[in-house]
């Protein structure tokens, strides 16, 4: 065999195998942090929907300006427990917990930020040591959301409420977005966002698959699919008490124009890359939820665009059913969610956010 036939065979094999996928390469492109929180979140009295006003779930919430809420404590800077340097600092992001109140108020002092910036593409990562705690009423969320509506997209990083152990994924759309899979006879997640159901080849951890992200009922009151699409998390500690009692831990997003995934470490197995700040989520494993575009029906890069990172804490509205409140044993003794928290100031002493850091990254040129 001649030499050139050599390398001609070589070559004929490199290509039956195909190119090396190449992982893209992110830089960081924003830190928000003790340093500049206040000058980049919008502290919210309202939502800024087009035609909603107060809260848009109807929750027994009175959302505070970035003045009061300083004034009142629930905004604020502290120092990172054991740092003698007294360098580390945290944003500390609270509710009233001292107040009884009558239900005919608007509701419990809270807060509700939204970004100044926005991003199509890219990482996000949160590095949170602390969130609300499990409490009857309380419903926070981390999440995303396209204010300029055309077209609307929404993710929720997380989401909760009461005493619920596992952390929600959901997206939601008016568009047309679907995903397909679901779990297997067993009621174990086989895997999820899949082509075919049997396939083997999980890409993600999460269970309990819900595939339809569109609201429906052309995306107003007539609305049927408030739930969205999105999965449940089957990792220990992503939510509450848990995630506390792990000391906190990091969410990403990963959002490209074909796909987005949504990882959660908690504070002692953080990727070595990730905690450098050279994130590369290639060697990150499977995430806690997994989109793509080519396991079902949705423009994943057309819709979700755009987004502005918000972070609120509710109580009880439109996701606290009288159903949701009577399944949770430790909620049900009381008469409803309003009175609960109204009368109860002293449950929500854990009921904040404590962030180190969130960071925007973006795909290196």
């Amino acid at each position: 065999m001649t030499t050139l036939t050599r390398l001609l065979l070589a070559v004929v094999a490199c290509g039956v195998a195909g190119p090396a996928a190449v992982a893209a390469e992110y830089v960081l492109r924003r830190t928000y942090d003790a340093a500049n929180f206040a000058d980049s979140f919008a502290f919210r009295t309202a939502a800024d929907f087009a035609d909603l006003n107060g809260d848009p779930t109807n929750g027994f919430v009175n959302y505070v300006d970035v003045d009061t809420a300083a004034d009142l404590g629930l905004f604020r800077v502290i120092n990172v427990a054991g740092d003698a340097s007294r360098r580390q600092q945290q944003v500390f992001l609270g509710v009233d917990n001292t107040s009884t109140l009558s239900t005919r108020v608007q509701g419990r002092n809270s807060l509700r930020l939204e970004s100044f910036d926005t991003f199509d593409r890219g990482l996000l990562v949160a590095d949170i040591a602390h969130m609300p705690g499990n409490q009857c009423g309380v419903w926070p969320a981390f999440w995303t959301y396209n204010f300029a509506e055309e077209p609307m997209g929404e993710i929720d990083v997380i989401e909760g409420i009461n005493h619920q152990k596992d952390n929600t994924i959901s997206l939601h759309t008016c568009d047309r977005c679907k995903f397909t899979g679901g779990d297997d006879d067993s009621g174990r997640h086989d895997g999820g966002l899949q082509p075919d159901r049997r396939s083997t080849s999980a890409i993600m951890t999460g269970r309990d698959l819900r595939s339809n992200c569109a609201l429906g009922g052309d995306c107003d009151e007539n609305a049927k699919n408030w739930d969205g699409c999105g999965v449940t998390a089957s990792e220990a500690a992503s939510y509450g008490d848990g995630f506390n009692a792990a000391g906190g831990g990091v969410y990403v997003l990963q959002l490209t124009s074909t796909f987005m995934k949504i990882w959660h470490y908690p504070r002692s197995a953080i990727p070595d890359d990730l905690a450098a700040g050279t994130p590369d989520p290639s060697g990150w494993g499977l995430p806690m939820g997994a989109f793509e575009q080519k396991h079902g029906g949705c423009d994943v890069g057309g819709i979700f665009r755009n987004q502005t990172i918000i972070i609120n804490i509710d109580f009880c509205g439109d996701n606290e059913s009288d159903d949701i409140w009577q399944t949770d044993r430790q909620c049900s003794q009381y008469s409803s969610c309003t009175d609960f928290v109204a009368k109860h100031p002293a449950k929500f002493a854990e009921t904040y956010w404590l962030f180190n850091s969130i960071k925007l990254y973006k795909e290196s040129d």
